[in-house]
């Protein structure tokens, strides 16, 4: 992120505390649109930014610049500028905003999970499939130390070390 290739593909933060992705990866295209959107259409102009290779050598000026003015405003200021210029991006959501996501339910890319402490609750899936695999949620997720018995051993540690451990109460 702190070195992008191509500061308009690339996450942002902005005044609220939101995220944002810029994902032009067809830069020259989008340039143009993206400065005057972005209010500095004398980038447009400027040598050193005049294609991808140039923008790539100024790449960390730029990428500070825009992060200034990104943060500059809240996300949904953004959403508004950005959906009227055309431009591709899209907002980072927060996990609640992806459960509630009827788009997230219609891609079977939410599953419900039983944990033996916490009772069923929704989590995400793999965001792809893959043919004869199971990509999926496999379990709830482990307790805090329950597999770390077997971490130990794999490094090494004999069975009476990690009983002496699990019995002064380190695993959590």
């Amino acid at each position: 992120r702190s070195r992008p290739w191509n500061p308009i593909r690339n996450s942002y933060q902005t005044r609220d505390g939101r995220w944002l992705l810029l994902g032009m990866t067809q830069a020259d295209r989008f340039w143009p649109r993206f400065v005057a959107m972005i209010g500095e259409p004398a980038w447009a102009l400027d040598p050193r930014f005049a294609d991808l290779a140039s923008r790539k050598r100024h790449a960390a000026e730029l990428r500070e610049r825009i992060e200034e003015l990104i943060a500059s405003a809240d996300l949904a200021e953004w959403a508004r500028r950005l959906d009227e210029a055309e431009l591709v991006w899209a907002p980072v959501v927060t996990l609640p905003e992806a459960l509630a996501d009827p788009q997230m339910e219609a891609n079977g890319m939410l599953e419900e999970v039983e944990h033996p402490e916490a009772g069923a609750y929704r989590t995400l899936s793999a965001p792809f499939r893959i043919s004869g695999a199971q990509t999926g949620v496999r379990g709830p997720a482990p307790a805090p130390g329950e597999h770390t018995g077997e971490v130990l051993a794999e490094l090494g540690l004999d069975s009476d070390e990690i009983a002496r451990l699990a019995a002064s109460g380190v695993f959590g």
